[in-house]
């Protein structure tokens, strides 16, 4: 027999607190790129989280209603540009503008550090992600492409 998992409880309120993630809140974080679907490193999400928070750690950033987390981002910054990256938002939480919240909480952070242009990775997350993206004023580039090599 194959244990469920509980489906979250519904949330009772639409306000949505905005805040630098924690350390106690590395595993919620993990779950919900998990849950997401979002690809772990080769280190996966919890070190990766860690690692993050220890670098920039005014860039993990959280969505939080009820009291529960419920979206996050991550971002970089290498100086000129600024890289967000890893936006979840929980299924029960989305269309409450809890994305663009976490997005805009970002870029607050990057402007301060002197970011003169924002980067994101879309994975193929078909057209509500593409929509969401254009309608933050983001343009899906054609001109570069992504290659990657992971160290391990």
């Amino acid at each position: 027999m194959t244990a469920q998992r509980a489906s979250p409880a519904p949330l009772r309120s639409d306000q949505v607190t905005v805040r630098r993630a924690g350390r106690g809140d590395v595993h919620v974080i993990a779950q919900l790129w998990e849950r997401a679907g979002l690809p772990p490193s080769s280190r996966g999400f919890r070190n990766e989280i860690a690692r993050l928070r220890r670098r920039d750690p005014e860039l993990v950033i959280i969505a939080l209603m009820d009291a529960q987390i419920v979206g996050a981002i991550a971002g970089s910054y290498d100086g000129r540009t600024a890289m967000l990256s890893r936006l979840a938002v929980e299924e029960r939480a989305r269309r409450r503008g809890v994305g663009r919240r976490l997005v805009s909480a970002l870029q607050e952070q990057m402007v301060e550090l002197g970011a003169l242009t924002d980067e994101l990775v879309v994975l193929d997350g078909g057209e509500r992600a593409d929509a969401f993206w254009r309608a933050l004023g983001f343009d899906r580039g054609s001109t570069a492409a992504y290659v990657v090599r992971e160290r391990r």
